[in-house]
């Protein structure tokens, strides 16, 4: 009887099959290796997002006070004078806000621009972006334009409002109110856009040919309305308590203002639009 014995032991690796193995100390160094790779990775996407932020958080103040004095300029640009059926008394107000700051208002009739309904929704679209859409408010801050007809005969009023903000405070917003129902027999709300947020004073001068008024009410002056307004925006942008306040003069040249204006004057107001501008306080 045979003793032979058959076993199922596998047979013993080569010298060639040892060779396509890794060995540990192999996978520690190809770890380590991705390890420094996808740091670097990770920190240039990092310093790039945050070049992106810082770009993105200078720009932005300028950007928001363009657009928002655009539509503003073919609103004052196109304002009516003070009399007729669809017109109205041009009002503007100094006014003081929270901390003895500017708070002025205005408010006129004017035809308006048929540019502003492409414009007014490039704005919504804008602000929509920027606050995520909603916040219950008319006009540009919900991503709709004004129901005005471009280029028809409107009220427009301008001033601070008010709004709720981030973290459950509330932020002072550059609005613009505007009412298109003039011969309306009873009182007619008109539809706000928030053209601005985070602004911390707003302060209108108005030129009557001669000198710089603070206020100007048109029923006592002959129904007369001002030859430019000057119009000085401060957004405040301060971020982890160091403060940023930014300032954005604009003048607007009224072309239908009747005010009486001499020679002397008239040059003043010629060569004075970029002194007047910069050299407010």
């Amino acid at each position: 009887m045979s003793t032979d014995r058959r076993t199922n032991l596998a047979p013993r690796p080569t010298a060639g099959r040892r060779a396509a193995a890794f060995t540990l100390l192999e996978l520690l160094v190809a770890l380590a290796m991705a390890g420094i790779i996808a740091g670097s990775l990770y920190s240039a996407l990092r310093i790039g997002f945050r070049a992106r932020t810082s770009a993105e958080a200078a720009v932005e103040p300028i950007r928001t006070a363009e657009m928002a004095t655009s539509v503003l300029r073919s609103d004052f640009e196109c304002a009516v004078r003070a009399t007729g059926t669809l017109a109205g008394p041009f009002v503007g107000t100094d006014t003081t806000g929270d901390g003895g700051l500017a708070a002025d208002a205005v408010s006129f009739y004017t035809l308006g621009n048929p540019a502003d309904a492409d414009f007014l929704a490039s704005l919504a679209v804008t602000q929509g972006n920027q606050q995520g859409g909603g916040g219950g408010v008319k006009g540009a801050m919900n991503g709709t334009t004004s129901n005005a007809v471009p280029a028809e005969a409107r009220k427009v009023e301008i001033g601070l409002v008010s709004y709720p903000g981030p973290n459950n405070s509330s932020e002072q917003c550059l609005v613009r109110r505007v009412t298109t129902n003039l011969l309306s027999q009873v009182a007619v709300d008109g539809d706000e856009e928030v053209l601005c947020r985070g602004v911390r004073a707003v302060n209108f001068r108005y030129f009557d040919g001669t000198t710089w008024q603070d206020s100007w009410d048109s029923t006592q002056i002959n129904n007369n309305i001002p030859t430019a307004v000057e119009m000085i925006v401060e957004l405040d942008r301060s971020t982890d308590g160091v403060p940023r306040i930014i300032r954005f003069p604009r003048m607007f040249l009224l072309s239908t203002s009747t005010v009486t204006t001499d020679t002397g004057a008239a040059t003043g107001t010629g060569t004075g639009t970029g002194t007047g501008t910069g050299g407010t306080p």
